[in-house]
């Protein structure tokens, strides 16, 4: 489901409903081998170019992999990386 709040910015709650880009964005996060297990943890919204990802992850390591996988999909102009950085769960 993508809902669109007042300032238009899409938020992606299922995958397989997204626009073009954000589908595009989704598998390349599936692709890489740090983040496969990890992208349905991710929301991903989208404002023309840019795209804001938030969730939370493991490391800074892992969050600056989601930038650079979301920066370098082509049509992406700006990535905005609200994404937390916590431990694991015990």
């Amino acid at each position: 489901m993508t809902i669109r709040n007042e300032a238009g910015i899409s938020r992606v709650d299922e995958p397989h409903m997204t626009d073009d880009l954000v589908a595009r964005i989704r598998a390349r996060l599936r692709k890489d081998s740090h983040l496969r297990c990890l992208e349905s943890r991710l929301t991903i919204e989208q404002s023309g170019g840019t795209i804001v990802v938030s969730g939370r992850l493991y490391s800074f390591f892992l969050k600056q992999v989601v930038q650079e996988v979301v920066r370098r999909t082509p049509g992406v102009l700006t990535v905005v990386n609200q994404t937390e950085v916590a431990p694991r769960p015990k």
